[in-house]
């Protein structure tokens, strides 16, 4: 509850107090529901002073959480109902800019702003299930799993729902979205209902109780390309190896499908999580768990394939290993395209390290030997 003499307060069912959040420059006067937004164990408001940003406060016992910092002022927020059941997750912070801009962030660990529509009115996420609606550009857009931004960007379009909204006008507003419903106010006040489809929401009970099966028997049933590709996604962000490879043939993905077969067959755990983590665009964090798994060269090579060529030398230098093997890929590089080195960092290794082509061979045969032992060891 929001009033101009007691501020932000947060109240039981019953009325009691239960807490009052507060920031320095807090202004209650300029407070609305579309500058505050609630879920069960977060609390986001927009920042009276710096409406760039958005402070998190938990709703308990008023203490913030931290804040999220947006590059335009902020006009309205929209907190996802359901947390995000993957590691990493948690919940979402949906946020419309003073350019209409809609943009979508994880609330916890580092922030990833990821802008999903222009020439936004008006959001809200679904009460139900994780779904996010907004009326857009004159139509009715329903993100099935908006998570798939965080997961594979390329399957937002195929899991989008669009329908033509010609009378709601520029000022409507969400009212309530729940379920298949959404209920929208037009800018001439009258209330209208839209429809999204409930194939989505099962997909996502089944996959929250990690029952595959019963969710690739369920799209196999319905043949909705749309489903499909919202289980591709699903089932990337759970880890789900098979099930991403028989979703992403549904849709005619080859070249995903291809990758997540290559995946199934590399033989630790550090380098499948790493892979699905590169697929994901994480590369640093892809790199991480490399290295604290002791893959070290599985870590550079990885930055070699992403022509991170500093990363790769890094790596190789905080280690003290495979230097060699970083300058022999990055002078083979150069051979091939015709250029010149550039980068201070290797230049000074040329001088410095001798590259012998058969002994790092061989270290690499090592490396994928003991690759070996360590998954037959684990199977």
């Amino acid at each position: 509850m929001v009033d101009s003499v007691g501020g932000l307060q947060v109240l039981s069912y019953t009325g009691q107090l239960l807490s009052q959040p507060r920031f320095a420059g807090m202004r209650p006067s300029v407070l609305s529901p579309l500058s505050v937004a609630y879920a069960a164990d977060l609390l986001a408001v927009v920042d009276s002073a710096d409406a760039k940003v958005v402070r998190l406060f938990e709703p308990l016992t008023a203490r913030q959480l931290g804040t999220l910092q947006h590059h335009l002022e902020v006009e309205s927020v929209a907190l996802s109902q359901l947390s995000v059941a993957t590691k990493g997750g948690g919940r979402r912070l949906a946020l419309i800019d003073r350019n209409r801009d809609l943009y979508v962030t994880p609330t916890e660990g580092v922030q990833e702003m990821v802008k999903l529509h222009t020439m936004v009115d008006t959001v809200a996420w679904n009460e139900e299930n994780g779904s996010l609606a907004a009326i857009a550009d004159g139509h009715f857009v329903v993100w099935y799993y908006p998570e798939c931004v965080f997961v594979d960007r390329d399957l937002l379009p195929s899991t989008t729902l669009r329908q033509p909204t010609p009378d709601v006008g520029r000022s409507s507003e969400l009212l309530d979205f729940r379920g298949t419903r959404a209920t929208v106010r037009r800018s001439d006040g009258a209330v209208v209902t839209y429809a999204a489809s409930p194939y989505h929401a099962m997909v996502e009970r089944f996959v929250g109780a990690a029952a595959w099966e019963s969710a690739l028997r369920l799209c196999r049933y319905v043949k909705s390309h749309q489903l499909w590709a919202c289980l591709a996604a699903m089932a990337v962000a759970g880890k789900e190896l098979h099930t991403a490879e028989v979703a992403y043939a549904a849709i005619e993905a080859a070249e995903k499908l291809m990758f997540m077969a290559h995946v199934k067959e590399l033989p630790t755990p550090e380098a499948r999580e790493a892979e699905l983590l590169l697929f994901r665009r994480k590369r640093a964090e892809a790199v991480q768990v490399l290295v604290q798994g002791g893959w070290i060269y599985r870590a550079i090579k990885m930055c070699i394939r992403c022509f991170a060529w500093e990363a790769a030398y890094d790596v190789a230098r905080a280690h003290a290993t495979h230097l060699d093997t970083v300058l022999y890929h990055r002078q083979k590089y150069l051979q091939e395209t015709g250029r010149e080195e550039t980068l201070p960092k290797l230049q000074a290794l040329v001088g410095s390290i001798q590259v012998d082509e058969e002994a790092i061979k061989q270290r690499v045969a090592k490396e994928k030997e003991r690759e070996l032992a360590r998954g037959g060891a684990g199977a």
